[in-house]
């Protein structure tokens, strides 16, 4: 029929145990195809799989009708979008970063022209965006924010863009390669 059926669509990915990634509203963030655990890049790739009621492939599904959502985290238009159209087997991928701002407060989604489809382990899923206050520009007021949250003793995920478990020099640097990043 061409049209997608809720309970028949899946996605899926390859993370065993939570991986993070770095997420900036310009899009040039970590790329989910290179999440980190622990400072260890793996492959997060997400791939959906679009199936009608007759659980019959949905060819040549629009890119720009699938995209994700980070819970607690605003995007820029457009929203982060699947690679490309459904191949002949209803399958498509998200590899790239996820132009997400703000902060993450519950798991990732993956959305289908506006309806979310059933969770398949968005949790394990950890974004850490550099446009902290969700403005769609990284600027001082996010320095400001990351500096309060870079405490001795304390960790603040939300501030750890190296997902290595610590906050360090490491995050500084890339907060600074982001300065003055924004929605395009």
């Amino acid at each position: 029929t061409g049209i997608p059926d809720l309970s028949h669509c899946i996605w899926t990915h390859g993370l065993a145990t939570e991986a993070g990634a770095c997420t900036c509203p310009a899009g040039d963030g970590d790329p989910l195809s290179a999440m980190l655990q622990d400072g260890v890049t793996v492959d997060g790739t997400i791939t959906v799989h679009m199936l009608d009621m007759f659980d019959q492939p949905i060819v040549n599904y629009p890119a720009e009708d699938l995209w994700l959502e980070g819970l607690g985290m605003g995007f820029c238009l457009p929203p982060p979008s699947a690679d490309g159209p459904t191949d002949a087997q209803g399958l498509t991928t998200f590899t790239l970063s996820p132009n997400f701002r703000g902060v993450q407060t519950g798991p990732l989604l993956v959305v289908i022209n506006g309806d979310v489809m059933a969770d398949a382990g968005g949790a394990l899923f950890r974004f850490a965006s550099v446009d902290l206050d969700g403005s769609g520009e990284v600027n001082l007021s996010d320095v400001i924010l990351f500096a309060n949250r870079y405490t001795p003793g304390d960790y603040h995920p939300s501030v750890d863009f190296y997902h290595d478990g610590t906050l360090n020099l490491s995050d500084v640097v890339v907060l600074a390669e982001h300065m003055h990043h924004r929605c395009p």
